[in-house]
């Protein structure tokens, strides 16, 4: 790292003795050690953000050495081909704006993370990742259908108006979370033909939610077995949706609670919950209950949507209480 130093600053901001920064206190008559302002000590630095109004060539930049994070700010939309990365460099991320081709650009080896922000289209198949990539988050890509994904790639996440087909893509075996945008997302495609990796259920996901544009058959899906809470909608009634018939899902044994959200109104008199279910949750106007339903036996807790006059339902051996939001118009 470079210091430029006017010739006329004292060397003794400089020095690491303390002894050069001792004065005589002659108003005193002793000796007495102060210290004078020193230049603080130069540090490796590590992580570096560029501020949001920088848009310009980076080509000739000399970055830090010791460079593990890089943050480019909300309007940097510059091309980065042949950029000559520091050697260390871990974290790379691109604000709102960035949406350069990166087909050529050279990724430092040490590369762990990339994150592309919300308008990032362009197509990524091809690229050659850096081999210890654990995740690349994409706004939205064209097509992506011929990626060759890193195979130590374990997360990815799709911004909120990713809305690409998936049932084509051949994922990485080592994938473990696979996210598309649940609050105001608008991923709506089928997702019971997916040919999902072996590592796509780990054995501690407990909780699978979708967003609000969501809105796919769900009978022909195998959920993976350690699932506990399946959010079709979330608790504040959002998810608006999913309205598609739920009687021949076939459930995971270790489900507890399912979310289903304000547009919900599928009949529910022969679906056949798993024995595990114990709370169910109604953001809709359903019309329940209905002649023939039944519930399991674990079943504790329902929340249904009902307005302050309207009466509950009565269910013997369950806790049934109101959802209702005024702001809402049927």
């Amino acid at each position: 790292m470079h210091l430029k130093v006017d010739r006329s600053t004292p060397t003794r901001l400089f020095s690491g003795d303390d002894d050069a920064a001792a004065v005589l206190d002659k108003g005193h008559g002793s000796s007495k050690r102060i210290m004078a302002a020193r230049v603080p000590a130069l540090r490796a630095r590590k992580q570096l953000t560029l501020s949001d109004c920088v848009d310009q060539s980076i080509h000739e930049v000399k970055w830090p050495p010791s460079l593990e994070q890089l943050t480019f700010g909300y309007q940097f939309n510059t091309p980065i081909d042949f950029i000559s990365w520091p050697p260390s460099l871990k974290e790379l991320t691109f604000g709102c704006h960035f949406d350069c081709e990166v087909g050529l650009v050279q990724w430092p080896p040490s590369l762990e993370r990339i994150t592309f922000g919300f308008k990032f289209n362009h197509k990524i198949e091809g690229i050659s990742f850096p081999p210890f990539l654990l995740e690349a988050l994409t706004g939205d890509p064209d097509f992506f259908k011929a990626i060759e994904w890193p195979d130590s790639l374990q997360e990815m996440t799709f911004g909120g108006e990713f809305n690409q087909p998936i049932e084509r893509v051949a994922w990485p075996a080592s994938l473990q979370r696979l996210t598309f945008a649940i609050f105001g997302g608008e991923f709506d495609r089928p997702i019971d033909n997916v040919s999902w990796p072996a590592s796509f259920w780990p054995a501690s996901l407990q909780r699978l939610g979708f967003g609000d544009g969501f809105n796919q058959p769900i009978d022909q899906v195998v959920w993976p077995s350690s699932l506990q809470q399946l959010a079709l909608g979330d608790e504040y009634g959002r998810g608006t949706g999913f309205n598609q018939p739920i009687h021949l899902v076939s459930w995971p044994a270790s489900l507890l609670q399912v979310t289903f959200g304000r547009d919900f109104k599928q009949a529910i008199h022969e679906v056949n919950w798993p024995s595990s279910l114990q709370r169910l949750e109604f953001k809709s106007a359903l019309q329940w209950p209905e002649e023939g339903v039944t519930f399991p036996a674990s079943l504790r807790q329902i929340e249904v949507q009902r307005r302050p006059e309207e009466p509950l339902p009565e269910v013997p051996g369950v806790d049934v209480c109101r959802f209702w939001n005024k702001y809402w118009v049927d």
